[in-house]
């Protein structure tokens, strides 16, 4: 999809977004790649969210938020930050900047006004 113009959306961690940018660094689909980091509102919230959801086990939750605790500085290694503290507005957030990028000059491919050079 990439090659074709087509945005890809990945839902990954913040290791994996570190091994995807380490590979792409420097070529074409890194300048077109952009990194949003969606975090919760606090780590309070964060935490009474993963307990009020009742599906995990207390010693999953703890390796959880310990993770997460560790993750949630990695915020400002992303281009866009959404703090979800309501669903609609951080879809809507996300949303605008998926939007927004496809304008980004460095996703536009060869020359966006193909007659000026015969207009010269």
């Amino acid at each position: 999809y990439v090659s074709s113009g087509q945005g890809v959306l990945l839902d990954i961690d913040v290791q994996g977004a570190r091994q995807i940018r380490s590979r792409i660094i420097d070529t074409s689909l890194g300048y077109a790649t952009e990194f949003v980091f969606i975090g919760p509102p606090s780590y309070s919230e964060m935490e009474r969210r993963l307990r009020s959801r009742g599906t995990d086990r207390e010693d999953v939750i703890e390796r959880r938020l310990k993770n997460a605790y560790n993750e949630l500085d990695a915020w400002n290694e992303y281009d866009f930050l959404v703090i979800n503290e309501d669903v609609q507005t951080a879809a809507e957030q996300l949303q605008a900047i998926l939007k927004a990028t496809t304008c980004t000059t460095s996703r536009i491919l060869g020359n966006p006004w193909p007659d000026l050079e015969r207009a010269l």
